[in-house]
């Protein structure tokens, strides 16, 4: 019997750790990203669970991001304009690794002019080559979005001006929010990447 448990404590642990969300932190929402479609479908279905109130927990609101997706070095970047970086900051789901799994919400992104860039990453790095572009930007922090780094390896953000320009496959990036935790819909949807977060903005 004490194994069972044991083996139970492991699992939920185990499945805590990869949700991105901490140990003795109690997630309220869950970010999404893949194709404009299949966020299409997870905010319809979403949205019929609402209007059926048969589910145990609901949406209760939902924010959409156009991001890029690329890579440099064999790592995934992900490229955000300035503005949803903030947006993200203001959520407090951008957030500094201070040391193993202690991390702290980001108060805000640099203000950024038309050809500026700031990188947040593990290791601290200046140049990135990007669809064969070569990019400079200044090191920001090892942040990650969460409290786990999921989806991509790191993130660089740009001038709102210059989003557009920089190489990379456009995806969205959906962040809903719930009246319970969300967890049991970890395995529901059909998107490329997806974690579990606390919302505090």
């Amino acid at each position: 019997m004490k194994k069972m448990t044991l083996i139970g404590a492991s699992a939920i642990l185990a499945g805590t750790l990869l949700s991105g969300c901490g140990w003795l932190d109690k997630a309220n929402g869950l970010i999404v990203y893949g194709d404009e479609p299949n966020i299409e479908e997870v905010l319809k279905q979403e949205q019929s669970a609402i209007e059926d109130k048969k589910e145990e927990i609901s949406m209760v609101s939902d924010d959409q991001y156009q991001i890029k997706i690329a890579e440099d070095n064999g790592e995934k970047v992900m490229v955000l304009s300035e503005q949803t970086a903030q947006a993200l900051v203001d959520k407090e789901l951008l957030r500094e690794v201070i040391r193993g799994d202690k991390t702290e919400a980001l108060k805000s992104v640099p203000d950024l002019s038309k050809g500026e860039a700031v990188l947040f990453a593990k290791e601290e790095q200046e140049r990135l080559t990007i669809g064969g572009q070569e990019l400079k930007a200044e090191y920001g922090s090892n942040s990650i979005i969460g409290d786990g780094r999921a989806y991509v390896d790191k993130f660089l953000v740009v001038d709102d001006a210059d989003w557009e320009a920089v190489a990379g496959e456009e995806k969205i990036m959906a962040v809903l929010e719930y009246d319970k935790d969300p967890s049991v819909r970890m395995m529901q949807y059909d998107v490329e990447g997806n974690q579990l977060v606390q919302i505090k903005g």
